[in-house]
């Protein structure tokens, strides 16, 4: 299965970075960039980088990624402070019937259990296989992963009762 000798479509008109009068054969996975086959460093899963980013690939996240880590983490910890007051009791005040249980339970699924989903996916949506994925990323993972399960494990006991 050999490359195309013709750039595709998406290629058309464009031209290497690095040699303006070669046309592209393919785009950078990382930073965009136009490049020949002189220049393309082919990884496996057909994943294609230009020489400063094969070289120097980027470990930092940035843009949408950082942003991701971030509301990740904020909905993390918005979802344990809510657990807290869970457990330890803040909310036992509030019900006096079984209609107010359940809405209270409503109510806990709405405010903590969708948010601890939201932050989940933000941080596995953050995860990128081509780049360094720091400890934070993870953390904002495993952790809202972590209130998710316990909410369902929750979820799962009061079913039982």
């Amino acid at each position: 299965m050999g490359r195309p000798s013709e750039p595709s479509v998406r290629l058309a008109g464009m031209h290497c970075v690095q040699h303006p009068a070669v046309p592209a054969t393919e785009q950078c996975q990382t930073c965009g960039a136009f490049m020949c086959a002189t220049c393309d460093f082919a990884a496996p899963g057909g994943l294609h980088f230009c020489p400063a980013c094969a070289t120097a690939p980027k470990t930092g996240l940035k843009g949408k990624r950082r942003g991701m880590l971030i509301a990740s983490l904020a909905l993390a910890v918005w979802c344990s402070i809510g657990l807290g007051l869970l457990f330890s009791g803040a909310f036992a005040g509030f019900v006096k019937t079984h209609e107010d249980q359940q809405l209270l339970g409503v109510l806990l699924m709405l405010l903590l259990m969708l948010p601890a989903i939201i932050g989940l996916a933000l941080g596995c949506s953050a995860m990128d296989r081509r780049l360094a994925n720091p400890p934070g990323l993870w953390v904002a993972a495993v952790w809202n992963g972590l209130i998710v399960a316990a909410f369902l494990l929750l979820c799962i006991i009061g079913l039982l009762r």
